[in-house]
Order: C-alpha cells, then structure tokens, then sequence
C-alpha cells in the first residue's frame, strides 16, 4: 500500500510538472489580435504589433494562473512522496 501510494505521488507530481511547463510556455506564447492600427490608443487600447496589449497581457495572466496552481500541486505531490519515504 505504502509504495503504491508512493508511486501514484511520484508520477503526479512529474504528471503536474509536465502541464505546468506546457502552460507557463502557452502564457509566455498567447496573444490577443487586435483590429487597430499600431501605435493606436484608444479607448484605453494600446496596440503593438498588431496586438491588443492589455488583452494580451490578461490572457498571460489567465494561463499564468493555471500554471502556477498546477506547479503548487507538483510541489505538494511531491513533498507528500518526500514524507511517506
């Protein structure tokens, strides 16, 4: 029982590593696309690149905040294995 339980702690935390990895790189990588023209400020609008700025910068924010909840579990999987030892 206590090495299964081991095992299924062992390969969460990894299981949670892995999608935390891949959504901090989706965050780093997520932008919004926005119909204005560069440099355009309107209405609170700030356009870069063809992007809405601060639409982008909450959408990061959003997969950001998955990532850091999915790492907080690895690391608790992983603490809980590291006690069971």
């Amino acid at each position: 029982m206590r090495t299964t339980l081991l095992t299924v702690l062992n390969y969460a935390a990894i299981a949670f590593g892995l999608v935390s990895a891949f959504l901090w790189m989706r965050s780093a990588s997520v932008t919004v696309s926005s119909s204005r023209a560069d440099g355009q400020y309107v209405d609170g609008t700030v356009v870069d690149g063809g992007n809405d700025f601060y639409a982008t910068a909450r959408e990061q924010a959003r997969w950001n905040r998955w990532a850091a909840a999915t790492a907080a579990l690895a690391a608790l999987a992983q603490t809980a294995a590291n006690f069971i030892k």
